[in-house]
């Protein structure tokens, strides 16, 4: 057997379990899709978006284009003028042309980072190229092999790889080992609990760091930040949070106008109240002492790319002599940086806070009327609204595994013009497949109306032939 054929093989399982995923089109353009050309879907056009992390639409939105193309061009005749004036070369607007530790440095990163800094209330900040790499720097280096980990068991990919990357480690600091440990999601008492349990075993050095995320991505469940950092309080753990999804939808914002008489008291079911910075913001706990650091991703409502660590500046020094991701990386470009500062100034600005206003509202709308339809939703108040589907395997009985129940609705749904995909086994536990819906600031009530609609028919209506469905291809999702 060839190495392609030993590939081959794992691809051929995938395919069979339903499992198996490939490249697709994204729903924005103006292209038509190849799904589009062979089974007469709409064009790009006339997709609406229910799938993008584009929550408050920035990346779609032209005036946020021209706001970043102005500042950029603003910046590149700065530099012209004055490298013109001393007779030097200009320095590098298309790349970073090294990592930050060699020649990718600049003086707008720099500034960038100490305004993001002063933004999340921390002493320092530290720009990443992706929230992966961030997460991966922060959870590789800082726990070392005698620390007790301990995250929810719902924790994104990004942070579980950081954790195996240190495990993997070989410092020869100690020869006492520590331990990572789940926890059932969101649920405060057991977290407790293992903090109790392995509180003997904490022993010399070892430390012990509480792992989570604000907005979980596929259940759109908050995190219950003010109990977990009592916790970590009690039991002398740090904490880490990746807020991915928290920025630009949750937050304190700076604008003077919200008239939020007390912002720290703010709590979590009241907390799209005022948004921008994230769910650490709206619950005061950004300065809280046992607040080792938090991640902030800029691919979700900041319309852009990379990734901030905001954290004491001693942690900061420490990931950029220890975080390999970072150290060895080429810097993010001119571009993107800018790209980052526009995207925070219309976050926290008015028209931010109109766009977060529009989605909670259409959240709202969504959980509603979904009710009324009887759809099998998980309990979410964010943007992110999971649709499970075992009912509907459960509807076609033997003709579907849960994985083509999952693959079967997001098609239906996609030929009646909404862009969704499927979330399947293995991405999550085998019976909980769903769909995951995205609400945003350019979605309409029409476009949710629309979309119940055609849940309510998929579940409740006339069944389809489930022959003639996989005669469009199901596994291409």
């Amino acid at each position: 057997m060839t190495i392609e054929d030993r590939l081959q093989k794992a691809l051929d399982r995938r395919t069979a379990d339903g499992s198996l995923r490939s490249l697709i089109f994204s729903s924005s353009g103006e292209e038509i899709t190849q799904e589009s050309k062979s089974t007469k879907l709409p064009t790009r056009k006339q997709i609406t978006d229910f799938s993008s992390n584009d929550y408050l639409g920035l990346a779609h939105c032209p005036q946020q284009l021209e706001k970043v193309s102005k500042k950029f061009e603003t910046f590149r005749k700065m530099l012209f003028q004055s490298h013109d004036e001393n007779n030097t070369s200009i320095p590098p607007l298309l790349g970073a042309t090294g990592s930050r530790l060699l020649s990718g440095d600049s003086f707008l990163s720099n500034k960038v980072e100490k305004e993001l800094a002063e933004i999340h209330n921390r002493e320092g900040a530290l720009l990443f190229n992706s929230g992966y790499d961030a997460n991966l720097s922060v959870l590789s280096c800082i726990p070392l092999p005698q620390d007790f980990i301990i995250m929810d068991d719902l924790c994104h990919n990004s942070i579980i790889m950081g954790v195996r990357m240190g495990r993997g480690r070989n410092d020869n600091i100690t020869k006492v080992s520590g331990e990572v440990i789940m926890f059932k999601h969101n649920d405060s008492s057991h977290l407790n609990q293992i903090l109790k349990d392995i509180e003997s075993r904490v022993l010399g050095d070892s430390k012990i760091f509480i792992v989570v995320e604000s907005v979980y991505s596929m259940d759109g469940d908050i995190a219950p930040l003010t109990e977990i950092f009592h916790l970590a309080e009690i039991h002398k753990a740090s904490v880490i949070i990746d807020e991915a999804h928290g920025l630009g939808v949750y937050g304190i914002t700076n604008c003077d106008d919200l008239n939020i008489t007390n912002k720290k008291t703010l709590r979590a079911n009241q907390i799209e109240c005022g948004g921008g910075t994230g769910v650490l913001a709206a619950l005061g706990l950004e300065t809280h002492p046992n607040c080792l650091c938090s991640v902030h991703t800029f691919g979700k409502a900041a319309g852009c790319h990379g990734a901030v660590v905001a954290a004491p500046t001693t942690v900061i020094q420490y990931l950029i002599n220890y975080a390999r991701p970072f150290i060895y990386s080429t810097a993010l470009p001119p571009h993107s940086i800018i790209s980052i500062k526009c995207a925070y100034e219309t976050m926290l600005s008015k028209e931010g806070e109109r766009r977060r206003s529009k989605v909670f509202h259409l959240v709202d709308l969504f959980r509603k009327e979904a009710m009324k339809r009887n759809i099998p939703l998980l309990k979410s108040p964010s943007p992110i609204q999971a649709v499970l589907t075992n009912r509907l395997a459960h509807k076609y009985k033997s003709k579907m595994s849960n994985n083509e129940a999952c693959i079967y609705l997001a098609k239906r749904i996609r030929q009646n013009g909404m862009s969704v995909y499927p979330i399947r086994y293995p991405t999550v536990k085998n019976g909980e497949e769903r769909i995951r819906i995205i609400l945003h600031s350019h979605n309409t009530e029409q476009d949710v109306k629309r979309l119940l609609n055609v849940l309510k028919d998929a579940f409740y209506g006339s069944q389809q032939s489930f022959n003639e469905e996989k005669s469009i291809r199901l596994s291409r999702l």
